[in-house]
């Protein structure tokens, strides 16, 4: 947890941890466009995913795979088969 604090801090630079630029959590998420996140259960990210879905409450919409962890959709796993044909999917009905 520490590291993750230290990565957090770092990528903030002389931000604050709740400025809406460096986690949207604490921005205002009224009218947002319709947004699909998809997250792993072993995501480190997955309960800010879930906090952001539930504070959104319009327009977000989060698709969960279990046991999945970050950037799953890019390594060669049958889930990430089936995110990267949603994401296909998704795309196409714009």
């Amino acid at each position: 947890m520490e590291e993750l604090r230290f990565e957090g801090e770092y990528y903030a630079g002389s931000e604050s941890l709740k400025n809406p630029i460096v986690s949207p959590i604490y921005g205002d998420l009224a009218d947002l466009p319709p947004i699909t996140i998809f997250g792993g259960t072993n995501d480190i990210l997955y309960p800010d995913m879930k906090l952001f879905t539930e504070k959104a409450k319009q327009n977000v919409r989060l698709i969960t795979y279990e046991g999945m962890f970050h950037v799953f959709p890019f390594f060669p796993l049958p889930e990430s088969k089936r995110a990267y044909e949603q994401i296909l999917d998704i795309i196409v009905s714009l």
